[in-house]
C-alpha cells in the first residue's frame, strides 16, 4: 500500500481520522437506543439454553474502532459492570458439581470484518436522529443516489475474549468460545446486519453538470498511520465528472492527514485543476469586459492575457492578468502596458516608449458557518508605474494620456473583478461545494456538525485544503 498525497486522480477527498470515527461511534452508542445490536446479551437474546450451554451476561461498553488495512477493520467492546460467565465444575470430593461465577468487568471482545457500500435503506434511517434526517431529506427529494458505508457484521473474520486469569483456564476457554461463535452468529444473521454501525451517508448525483463540484461518485480507502493509529483516515473519494467511470481509476490512499497532526480530525482537498478552471473563467470574463481589449485567451500557466487596441496614437498595447496560491491567500497579479511611438523631425518613427503598470490584489480563503468557503478580499495593492527609460523618452509625446489609458484599463479589469455575478464570483465561487455549516454531500451520523476552517493552497500538493473540527 503506497499512500499519496492530494488527491490523485480524484475530485473531491474527504479524510476522517480513527480518531474521529471512535467519537462517531461513541456518540451513536450514546444517543440511540436502537443500533446495531443491543448493549445487553444474554443466553435468551442469543438462544443459548440448552442444558450444556454455559450461563453468562455481557454488557457492553461504547465499542472501538482500529483500521487495519484497506477496508479491513477491527472493532473492540469492553465487558462492563455486571458482566459474568457462570461455569460448572465438578467437585470430586463431594461428587457434586458446584457453580463458579466468574466476573467479566475489563474484558474484551474483539471482530475483524470489512467497510462495506450499499445503497441507502430505511432501515439505515434508523440509525439517524431527527437532525440527521432532515438534513439527508433535501437529497431524497432531489433525485440524489444516497449511498451507505457501514461494517459488514454479515463478514465477520475472527472473534477474541481477552483478558482475566480464568481467559487461560480450559473450561473458561471453551465456555469463552462457544458463546463467542453464537454472538458472531447472531451478528451475521438479517435480523442486526440490516442495523449496521454506520461511517457515513453520502449523497450523488450521476447527472449533475460537470462544471458543478457535486459529487457524482464515490468510493472508499484507508490510509494508515502506523505509528498514530488514531490518525489513520477512513477516506471518501469522490468524482465530480459524470462521464468518469470511477471503478477504473486506480486505487489511491491519500496521505492527507499527517501522524503529527493531532489536532486535526478530518480534512477536506478540493482538486486544484476545478479550482483553476473557475478562477480562470472568472478572470476571463473580467478581462473582456475591460475597455479597448481583444484577442482574449488563456495560456495555460495559471494567466489570462489579451492585446489592447490603439489609442491617442499610441501602438496599443498588452494585459495580462495571473493568479497564483501561498497558504490561505491567493494572489491576482495585473499587468498592463502600453507603446508609444517616438516621432522624428520627418514625421518618421524613430524610436519607442514602453509604459508598464502592475497592480497585485489578494484574498484570503476563509469558511463561515453560514457562508461556507469565500474568498475575502484582503489587500488592494498600489498601482506601481513604470517604463523602459528609453533614450528617446525626452522626446515621447502623449505620455501622460498614456498613462492614463493604462491606469483606466488595469482599473476596470480590477472592477470587474469585483463585480462578477454568480458562479464567477470569486467569493461565492465555491458555494456549492461547502453550503451552510459543512459538508453536506457526506453524512457522518453521531458525529455532530464538522466546523471546517484554515482552508490552505499547497504549493506543492495544489490542492484546497481545508482542515475540520468538532463543535
Amino acid at each position: 500500500m503506497v499512500n499519496n498525497k492530494g488527491t490523485g486522480e480524484y475530485d473531491i477527498v474527504l479524510s476522517v481520522t480513527q480518531g474521529t470515527l471512535n467519537n462517531q461511534l461513541r456518540n451513536m452508542w450514546l444517543r440511540r437506543d436502537q443500533l446495531a445490536f443491543p448493549k445487553t446479551w444474554d443466553n435468551e437474546s442469543l438462544r443459548m439454553d440448552s442444558i450444556d450451554d454455559p450461563s453468562f451476561k455481557l454488557n457492553l461498553d461504547v465499542p472501538q474502532l482500529e483500521i487495519l488495512g484497506q477496508n479491513d477493520i477491527r472493532i473492540t467492546f469492553t465487558f462492563t459492570e455486571g458482566s459474568k460467565l457462570v461455569l460448572l465444575k465438578f467437585n470430586r470430593s463431594t461428587k457434586q458439581v458446584m457453580e463458579e461465577e466468574v466476573s467479566l468487568k475489563g474484558y474484551t471482545f474483539s471482530m475483524r470484518t470489512n467497510m462495506v457500500k450499499t445503497q441507502y435503506q430505511s432501515t439505515h434511517g434508523d440509525l439517524l436522529d431527527s437532525s440527521e434526517q432532515e438534513k439527508l431529506r433535501p437529497f431524497q427529494e432531489n433525485q440524489f443516489t444516497i449511498q451507505s458505508l457501514f461494517m459488514d457484521f454479515t463478514n465477520v473474520k475472527a472473534g477474541t475474549f481477552e483478558g482475566g486469569a480464568e481467559s487461560s483456564n480450559p473450561s473458561s476457554v471453551m465456555a469463552f468460545n462457544s458463546v463467542i461463535q453464537a454472538l458472531i452468529n447472531k451478528l451475521k444473521g438479517p435480523e442486526y446486519a440490516a442495523y449496521p454501525f454506520l461511517f457515513g451517508v453520502v449523497a450523488t448525483q450521476p447527472l449533475s453538470d460537470k462544471g458543478n463540484w457535486t459529487p457524482t461518485n464515490f468510493i472508499n480507502s484507508t490510509t494508515l498511520q502506523r505509528n498514530a493509529s488514531e490518525q489513520s483516515t477512513l477516506n471518501f473519494l469522490m468524482t465530480i465528472n459524470p462521464k468518469t467511470d470511477i471503478n477504473k481509476l486506480p486505487e489511491y490512499y491519500p496521505e492527507v492527514i499527517q501522524a503529527n497532526e493531532k489536532s486535526i480530525r478530518a480534512r477536506l482537498l478540493l482538486h486544484h485543476k476545478h479550482m483553476d478552471e473557475k478562477i480562470k473563467n472568472a478572470i476571463m470574463q473580467s478581462i473582456r469586459k475591460v475597455p479597448g481589449s481583444y484577442g482574449h485567451r488563456y495560456n495555460g500557466t495559471r494567466c489570462v492575457e489579451c492585446s489592447l487596441e490603439k489609442k491617442n496614437g499610441d501602438e496599443g498595447g498588452y494585459m495580462s492578468a495571473k493568479w497564483e496560491y501561498e497558504g490561505p491567500i491567493m494572489s491576482l497579479h495585473f499587468h498592463s502596458q502600453r507603446t508609444l511611438p517616438i516621432w522624428g523631425i520627418l514625421s518618421a518613427v524613430v524610436g519607442k516608449l514602453r509604459l508598464y503598470g502592475d497592480q497585485d490584489m489578494k484574498y484570503e480563503a476563509q469558511m463561515s458557518d453560514d457562508k461556507g468557503l469565500q474568498f475575502v478580499e484582503k489587500d488592494i495593492g498600489p498601482l506601481r508605474r513604470t517604463d523602459d527609460d528609453s533614450f528617446w523618452k525626452k522626446l515621447a509625446r502623449g505620455i501622460e494620456v498614456g498613462w492614463t489609458a493604462l491606469t483606466a484599463q488595469i482599473g476596470a479589469l480590477q472592477q470587474a473583478v469585483n463585480s462578477l455575478d454568480g458562479s464567477y464570483r470569486l467569493n461565492t465561487m465555491l458555494d456549492n461545494v461547502l453550503q451552510g455549516k459543512g459538508f453536506e454531500y457526506i453524512l457522518l451520523p453521531g458525529s455532530d456538525v464538522f466546523q471546517f476552517q484554515n482552508p490552505t493552497f499547497l504549493n506543492e500538493i495544489t490542492d484546497l485544503q481545508i482542515d475540520a473540527v468538532f463543535r
